[in-house]
């Protein structure tokens, strides 16, 4: 006779229209290959825009700085103008503190060729006017210069690992000795500031992200801490909250500051970016699609730290997402072109949805059949009940928080077959247009 286990299951159910995304007009043209872009959204009607410098055999995109003041109908290219007899051969937004104050990284070239020179360009007027500054000597990459106000700013060497501070605006710069020390092979890439806390991923080799620095005193100071197992950059919301993607689409999470680290649950997508939003316990993630490579596509937000997570929408793929509050954000949407390490630019868009300050959603009880659970074949009967609305994405993990099946939907016989995994407690996650349901599997 079989038996059958009844489990309360909880699921977090949206309010209709939570997450809205509006596509807005582009400031460059679409379906393009660019390598670096970068969105700064500063609130719902006003951002920044940079890409790239872009050539190839049909088209030619110069890098150029835009912004917009009325939510993205519109946009104007505010950018430094380009030198006479020289080019700038790319460039960066690299900090924009309000609508008006704005610095920009150029890599010069003069004429008759020659290795690219930095320039620091500032402007106080929203890019009508712009002053050059100066700029230390710098392996400079998107992301490494950060500014905390008009006056307080820093600079890190993406490959020495050299920490140069201002107090002036970037009129001048001081070598600072408080950076911790780069390893052989090692180098920096990122740096953001959220919730009190600065800090940088560092890369080993091969791309793997392999410790982070941080400072929680404007760059004064820094301490080093090694990440376990890490596929991606760690984004803190605060200096103690922060999420890890791990290898094999996982994640972890931590409420000590890196020094210890928890099983969490990943988006139902590969994870582009991800963002908190500023003063909240919300994180924001995108998905990131691969050019002739099935897979889902979508954002998705979390209240609890990656527990959970809520499906935004499902028909977006993303190079960049930036929230300045919690109904204020900006994306570039794009898709992943391999082997390259460009992105197909598909254009920009604009949050529209309800505030994602605070959970908008209530817990419901409702029952559902697995069984047999505990199973010795590794075969499970999972049945929804109707209330559940509609399956999105289906995913199973193991102890570490590493997926081991993954598929869009519940198979029609509703069979989960991990016949082919070990024995042990795995994590059932079942996404549907209501919310999440969970629940733990045991496998004899």
């Amino acid at each position: 006779m079989r038996k059958t286990f009844s489990f309360i299951l909880f699921l977090l159910v949206t309010v209709p229209a939570l997450g809205q995304w509006q596509s807005v007009s582009s400031p460059i043209p679409t379906s393009i290959p660019l390598y670096l872009t970068k969105i700064q959204a500063v609130d719902t009607q006003r951002a920044w825009f940079s890409n790239s410098t872009y050539t190839n055999s049909w088209l030619t995109v110069p890098f150029q700085i835009s912004r917009t003041i009325d939510g993205g109908q519109t946009w104007q290219n505010v950018g430094p103008p380009f030198p006479l007899n020289a080019v700038y051969t790319s460039g960066v937004l690299e900090a924009a503190l309000d609508a008006q104050n704005a610095w920009a990284v150029m890599h010069r070239v003069d004429a008759g060729g020659g290795n690219p020179t930095l320039q620091l360009h500032y402007t106080a007027d929203g890019g009508a006017t712009w002053s050059l500054r100066a700029m230390p000597t710098v392996t400079q990459r998107l992301g490494m210069l950060h500014f905390f106000n008009l006056s307080e700013g820093v600079v890190l060497d993406q490959r020495s690992g050299a920490l140069y501070r201002t107090t002036d605006g970037g009129v001048s710069w001081q070598l600072q000795n408080t950076a911790p020390t780069l390893t052989t092979n090692q180098s920096l890439d990122g740096m953001r500031e959220a919730g009190g806390i600065l800090w940088t991923t560092v890369y080993g080799v091969q791309a793997q992200p392999v410790a982070f620095w941080a400072s929680t005193d404007r760059g004064l100071t820094w301490r080093s801490q090694t990440l376990p197992g890490a596929s991606g950059a760690v984004v803190f919301r605060d200096t103690q909250n922060a999420l890890l993607p791990t290898t094999q689409g996982g994640m972890l999470s931590t409420n000590d500051g890196g020094v210890t680290w928890q099983n969490a649950t990943a988006p139902p997508f590969r994870l582009g970016p991800l963002t908190a939003i500023p003063g909240t316990r919300t994180y924001v993630a995108g998905a990131e699609h691969w050019i002739g490579i099935p897979g889902a596509k979508g954002s998705a937000v979390t209240y609890d730290d990656g527990q959970t997570w809520i499906i935004l929408e499902s028909a977006n793929s993303y190079q960049s997402i930036e929230f300045s509050t919690s109904n204020a954000g900006w994306s570039v949407l794009a898709s992943f072109a391999p082997p390259t390490v460009n992105h197909e630019y598909e254009g920009i868009s604009r949050y529209v949805g309800s505030p994602l300050a605070t959970r908008n959603t209530s817990a419901t009880s409702v029952t559902a059949d697995v069984f047999p659970n505990p199973s010795t074949s590794g075969i499970f009967t999972v049945r929804l009940p109707a209330t559940a609305g509609s399956v999105s994405a289906v995913r199973v993990l193991d102890a570490l928080g590493r997926v081991v099946y993954r598929a869009a939907s519940l198979p029609a016989d509703q069979l989960l077959n991990l016949s082919q995994q070990s024995k042990g407690v795995y994590s059932l996650e079942v996404q549907t247009n209501t919310g999440v349901v969970r629940r733990k599997l045991l496998v004899e």
